[in-house]
């Protein structure tokens, strides 16, 4: 089963998930694995985002790496220069043939605007944990995005109309890191809570995150 979004942690590394970084500093730990994807975050942990430049040049260097998680986060400020930071990024992935794993706090329309702005140089996207509107939904969708739905999404004012994005693009995600219960039994749980609440099937779920782990990392579906 194919994890559309999981971090570092102490247990054994799969291949059948995409590893997302959130700073610079883990970029090394991930360059190795299956599918790995190197990001940043605003002023997460008082780390400053990195140049595009230094961004570009590790992308350039392992062509197996794809971008993620970068974003938008109201709670870290300077939105204006996380915005730029991510214009850029996804204009280098798109020319680089990458995908972009997007993390969106409070910052929805920000968001779509910089979609927008973007226009058909997109390369593809998975927006991070959704729990905006099923309206926002629809509009990113219908700009090429992959909506993930993370374990959290269950608690959101989301929860009651997920069945409603089963007609878009979107992916199951663990969201897995450090001091979580064991990682196996995380990812059955979400297949589990995806499948009840959109009326699927864990076959079919399968076959969807298999789909999206085609896009988001160039790779086959595992054996």
């Amino acid at each position: 089963m194919f994890d559309a979004h999981r971090h570092l942690s102490g247990e054994k590394e799969v291949y059948d998930a995409l590893y997302c970084t959130s700073h610079q500093d883990e970029w090394p730990r991930v360059a190795n694995l299956p599918s790995p994807a190197i990001g940043a975050l605003g002023a997460l942990a008082n780390r400053s985002l990195p140049s595009i430049d230094v961004l570009a040049q590790a992308l350039q260097d392992n062509p197996l790496v794809q971008v993620g998680e970068i974003g938008l986060d109201k709670r870290f400020g300077d939105l204006e220069n996380q915005q730029s930071f991510l214009l850029a990024s996804l204009d280098l992935a798109y020319s680089l043939e990458r995908s972009v794993t997007v993390h969106v706090v409070q910052s929805d329309g920000l968001f779509l605007s910089c979609l927008t702005k973007a226009g058909s140089r997109l390369p593809p996207i998975l927006w991070h944990a959704f729990t905006g509107s099923v309206e926002t939904a629809r509009i990113a969708a219908r700009k090429g995005c992959i909506l993930s739905l993370a374990p959290g999404v269950e608690k959101t004012r989301l929860a009651k109309r997920i069945e409603e994005l089963a007609s878009l693009d979107f992916a199951i995600e663990t969201d897995y890191e450090t001091d979580m219960l064991p990682y196996s039994q995380v990812l059955e749980d979400q297949y589990a809570l995806i499948g009840r609440v959109m009326h699927k099937d864990r076959e079919t779920l399968i076959r969807n995150n298999n789909a999206k782990r085609a896009i988001l990392t160039n790779n086959a579906p595992a054996r």
